[in-house]
C-alpha cells in the first residue's frame, strides 16, 4: 500500500514521459485518421459533395436563428465522448483491446479531418472559420485527454506483458486508474465546453457568415 500512496504523488507528465512510445503511436494513428477524413472530404462525388452542401446551406440560417441553450445533441456528445473513455480504459485491460483503441483514435481524426475539410472545401475562408469555433474549443481539452487515456491504456496492456508479479500489476493498475479517472474529468470538462461555449460561438460566426453570404 505504501508503494500504491508514493506512486500517486508522481507527476502526470512523469507518468506520460515513461509511456512516450505509446504518446507517439496514439499520435501517428490520429494524424493518419486527420488525413484520411481530410482525403475523404477532398474526394467526395459530385452526387455526395451537392447533397453535403445542399443539406449544410439550408440548415446554417435555422442554426444560426436558433435561441441560446443547451441542444440535445450536446448532451450526446458529452455521453459519446465519456463513454469513448470508459470502453479505452476497459481496452487497456487486455492485450486484444489494443486494436480498438487505435480504431477509437483513428476514427476520432477522422471525423475532425473530414468535417473541417469540407467545410473549407465547401465555403473556403467563412468554412474554416465555422469549424474552428464549432470544432476547436472543446477539442482543446478533449484531443489532450484522449491521447494520454489511449497512450496509458497501450502501456498498461504492454505491461501485461512484462511484468509477472501480481504486486507490480496492481501498482500499474492502480496508476492506470488514477489517470484515466483525471482523463474523465478532462474530457467532462470539455463536455461543458462543448455545450455551452461552442453553441455561442458558433452561432455568432453563423450569424456573421449567413448575414454576410
Amino acid at each position: 500500500m505504501g508503494d500504491i500512496f508514493r506512486s500517486y504523488r508522481l507527476p502526470l507528465w512523469n507518468y506520460i514521459r515513461s509511456s512516450w512510445p505509446a504518446c507517439l503511436a496514439v499520435l501517428f494513428v490520429f494524424v493518419l485518421g486527420l488525413g484520411a477524413g481530410t482525403y475523404k472530404a477532398g474526394n467526395l462525388d459530385y452526387g455526395q459533395a451537392r447533397e453535403l452542401h445542399d443539406y449544410l446551406q439550408s440548415s446554417l440560417p435555422l442554426l444560426a436563428r436558433t435561441r441560446p441553450g443547451v441542444s440535445p445533441s450536446g448532451y450526446d456528445a458529452l455521453l459519446n465522448n465519456l463513454l469513448s473513455i470508459i470502453a479505452i480504459y476497459f481496452f487497456g485491460l487486455s492485450l486484444i483491446g489494443i486494436p480498438a483503441t487505435l480504431a477509437l483514435v483513428f476514427f476520432r481524426g477522422m471525423v475532425i479531418g473530414f468535417s473541417v475539410g469540407f467545410l473549407g472545401r465547401d465555403m473556403a475562408g467563412r468554412g474554416v472559420l465555422l469549424a474552428a469555433t464549432a470544432i476547436l474549443p472543446h477539442n482543446l481539452l478533449y484531443l489532450p485527454a484522449l491521447f494520454v487515456g489511449a497512450a496509458a491504456a497501450l502501456s498498461f496492456s504492454l505491461r501485461l506483458l512484462r511484468s509477472s508479479r501480481t504486486g507490480s500489476l496492481w501498482l500499474f493498475l492502480s496508476r492506470y486508474t488514477v489517470v484515466m479517472v483525471v482523463v474523465l474529468a478532462v474530457t467532462a470538462g470539455a463536455g461543458m465546453i462543448e455545450m455551452y461555449c461552442s453553441p455561442w460561438l458558433t452561432r455568432m460566426v453563423l450569424n456573421l457568415i449567413v448575414n454576410t453570404g
